[in-house]
């Protein structure tokens, strides 16, 4: 005979054991909570640093040579931004450094071929106190002077202080049978009062400028051309000075001697 509590253990145990298999396949199990997700890490903005001496910005004006050094504060550092001459335009600055407590500065004059270069020491006011060398060997200390623009105005020059020295007097021309030119400086100006040949005797002068620095003239010899003529250099007793036919032509330059 078969034993009815064997048959319902073998029912029992294969209906446990289908249930395990069905929820090995059963859906898979949801999560209980969203999985963090890391955030990019943004870095501070840069630290500009804060200009440790406002009164080195500036117009600077070299007082012995007129020249004006442009001093800014850019980026977290002092920078010479140009150096401005009254008769040459603008230096070219060939090296700068600023170190953090001075700012040295090199810059090339074009019309006398020298390299200078500045140091400052401190700024206070109206005064940038420095020192100076040349690549000549020169140095020493200076005092920079604040002016409000950064271009230099030409030296005023006073009524009784020629403008350009030893130009005042008589000038032969050794090219022509004793031309000689008068030149005369009156009133903060220089003026030319006569050009007269002997063999001719008239005076010949026609007309005559003198304007930011340059003087130049004119005369006109009876029968001949009429020649204009421009002051380059006056150098001891001679003066230097080109010339043209006013019509076009001929042209050249001549060495005055002086005769007075």
């Amino acid at each position: 005979m078969n034993n009815p509590r064997k048959f319902w253990f073998v029912l029992a145990g294969s209906i446990l054991a289908l249930a395990v298999f069905a929820c090995s396949f059963g859906p898979a199990a949801t999560p209980t909570s969203t999985p963090t997700v890391p955030q990019p890490t943004i870095p501070p903005p840069p630290t500009v640093p804060v200009n440790p001496m406002p009164d080195m910005v500036g117009y600077w004006l070299d007082t012995d040579t007129n020249d004006i050094h442009v001093i800014e504060w850019q980026t977290g550092q002092f920078v010479v931004t140009a150096v401005n001459d009254d008769q040459y335009g603008v230096y070219p600055v060939t090296s700068q450094l600023w170190d953090g407590s001075q700012l040295t500065w090199t810059y090339y004059v074009t019309d006398t071929g020298v390299s200078v270069t500045f140091t400052t020491i401190s700024a206070s006011g109206n005064n940038l106190y420095t020192t100076w060398s040349n690549d000549q060997g020169d140095s020493g200390d200076w005092t920079l002077i604040r002016t409000d623009s950064p271009y230099p105005q030409p030296a005023p020059v006073s009524s009784d202080q020629e403008a350009i020295p030893g130009l005042a007097g008589q000038w032969l021309d050794p090219d022509t049978s004793g031309t000689v030119t008068t030149i005369v400086w009156e009133n903060g100006e220089y003026v030319i009062t006569s050009i007269m040949n002997p063999d001719r005797g008239n005076n010949e002068l026609t007309w005559y400028t003198w304007q930011d620095g340059t003087l130049s003239w004119e005369y006109c010899p009876e029968n001949m051309y009429c020649i204009t003529s421009q002051l380059v250099d006056v150098s001891g007793d001679s003066m230097t000075a080109d010339w043209w036919w006013t019509d076009g032509g001929n042209s050249g330059t001549t060495t005055y001697q002086r005769v007075y």
